[in-house]
């Protein structure tokens, strides 16, 4: 039975992220501001970029405003998950490009 839980939070957190992109083209520009402004809020040390836990930040003040599929990954604690795929060249650090490059 636990199995079979973990297997369906997997798939969910998956579908999660698969259309947190879908989600964020269809974005209204309000809620791209929004998004922008959510990034630097997160960014505690104003480099531009967003650690892991910065990144956790971000997707908190997105869930809190009911932008994408931010709520899901905040229900299921799939933050590693979501920073793993957008962390395109694996430096431990997400930039506005890489953020915007997998929302697309």
């Amino acid at each position: 039975m636990e199995k079979k839980l973990v297997i369906v939070l997997a798939l969910a957190t998956i579908a999660a992220l698969s259309t947190l992109g879908a989600n964020a083209q269809q974005a209204s520009g309000a809620n791209k501001q929004k998004v922008a402004e959510n990034f630097k809020k997160a960014d505690a040390n104003g480099d531009g970029m967003l650690t892991r836990s910065e990144f956790e930040r971000l997707i908190q003040l997105n869930a809190e405003a009911n932008i994408g599929q931010a709520a899901q990954i905040v229900r299921f604690g799939r933050y590693d998950m979501a920073f793993n795929r957008i962390d395109a060249d694996r430096n431990g650090l997400l930039t506005p490009q890489e953020f915007q490059a997998f929302a697309r």
